[in-house]
């Protein structure tokens, strides 16, 4: 799975993710995301990315004040 190889090559302090229970929601990801996990986020950072059709990415970085 593509998840597990970017988890295994960046080995971000936490990977949550949202793929299993809503399936691949391509430009809704980032907002889904982050309502669903806003809670378990334990980072001052988070960078949120969301693959599209074709070769696109969305990606987003928040910082937390």
């Amino acid at each position: 799975m593509l998840n597990d190889a970017w988890q295994e090559a960046l080995q971000p302090a936490q990977f949550l993710t949202t793929l299993t229970t809503y399936g691949n929601m391509t430009a809704a990801n980032i907002p889904v995301t982050l309502d669903a996990c806003y809670g378990e986020i334990a980072t001052e950072h988070v960078v949120l990315a969301g693959l599209g059709p074709e070769p696109s990415c969305t990606v987003l970085l928040l910082g937390r004040a």
